[in-house]
């Protein structure tokens, strides 16, 4: 492949036919050959534009690739909107990518309520590991509570989100019917138990009875504790 990279692209760069080597590149990206993509990257003028490219090998998860058109030169900002959409694709090979490139704090806290969103919990693990706000931390929770992320939420108590977070992530989950999210924030964290008590009332308002049930068995259990 490399061989004919260079026999049959690399005359067309020096020809300046360039739309034959920019399709050339569109191609390398999109199915992944990192080494076709570094060896274009040798030939293009200086000062080539490699956003395009750039953007579809995040998109599509190509890692290597990637790695090589950072090294290529990428803009900090177009460093941050791609993590972004890597974090939210679940690419955790790419994200790893973006951490060790240095992007901003804020885009590691966008990216962590993308990927949390979406319930990749591989990629919500490194981006928690490479150092987000607690603030991020947080919302994610709620965000991972709130679509049912079983998996992800668990990322988040291990991590030890705020008790103010945990509250309102057992309420999210419940209001949305999320049954098991409900049980893994009661089991493994320190739920309130107004907070619980609020979370299963939702649950019964929003028409989720399973969950309501429990709220009234545990409810019960209170009482007869009491007597």
């Amino acid at each position: 492949m490399l061989c004919n990279v260079r026999q049959v692209i690399v005359p067309c760069l020096r020809d300046r036919e360039l739309s034959a080597a920019k399709l050339a590149l569109t191609s390398g990206v999109e199915k992944g050959h990192a080494v076709v993509v570094r060896e274009l990257i040798r030939y293009m003028p200086h000062g080539s534009d490699f956003s395009p490219a750039f953007e579809a090998a995040v998109h599509n998860g190509h890692a290597a690739v990637v790695d090589e058109l950072i090294t290529a030169g990428v803009s900090g900002g177009a460093l941050d909107s791609a993590l972004r959409d890597a974090a939210r694709n679940g690419h955790a090979a790419v994200v790893t990518k973006f951490i060790i490139a240095c992007v901003s704090g804020g885009a590691l806290d966008s990216a962590l309520r993308d990927a949390a969103r979406n319930g990749h919990a591989a990629v919500v693990d490194k981006l928690i590991a490479a150092g987000v706000s607690g603030g991020a931390l947080d919302s994610a929770l709620t965000d991972a509570a709130s679509n049912g992320h079983v998996a992800v939420v668990t990322k988040f108590i291990i991590a030890c989100a705020s008790s103010h977070a945990l509250d309102y992530a057992i309420k999210d989950a419940a209001r949305n019917g999320h049954g098991a999210v409900v049980d893994k924030l009661i089991i493994s964290a320190c739920v309130s138990r107004s907070a619980m008590d609020s979370a299963f009332r939702d649950a019964a308002m929003n028409g989720h009875g399973a969950i309501a049930e429990k709220w009234r068995k545990r409810r019960n259990q209170r009482m007869k504790r009491k007597r």
